[in-house]
């Protein structure tokens, strides 16, 4: 609820498509987080930006939310980057594939558009999977 609304539509929307394509859940493991849990965050995790300063975390602004791959099969891995990529080509968001902790990190941008239906990115998405399994 806190995050911004451009990136609750983007997780609600990749949520549905992987829900319809999978029938399971979509995991999302962190979203919006205060200075206070970043601060203490960077002490355990090296990856975690600051809290602070020009390369503050954007989760700490809600534009940002990290899905879980914990359980993933290596279709729904497959599935999610084709998914992604697309969006992230177009420069409606920004995508980092972590394996420490086993997320996609994916920050929204203000200019992300919603697909014209989230079936047709899915379809690509499996239209993709489909080609990298060949």
């Amino acid at each position: 609820r806190y995050t911004r609304p451009w990136t609750a539509e983007f997780l609600s929307e990749l949520g549905v498509a992987f829900m319809r394509r999978f029938g399971d859940p979509l995991v999302v493991t962190s979203a919006v987080r205060p200075v206070t849990y970043q601060r203490r965050l960077t002490w355990r995790n090296g990856n975690a930006a600051p809290a602070n300063g020009a390369i503050a975390s954007p989760h700490e602004y809600g534009a940002t939310g990290d899905i879980g791959k914990k359980g993933m099969t290596a279709r729904e891995m497959a599935w999610m980057r084709g998914y992604l990529y697309p969006i992230q080509k177009a420069g409606q968001i920004d995508v980092e594939e972590e394996f420490y902790q086993a997320c996609f990190h994916v920050t929204v941008y203000t200019n992300y558009v919603p697909a014209p239906a989230v079936e047709a990115q899915g379809n690509a998405a499996d239209a993709q999977m489909d080609a990298d399994a060949r």
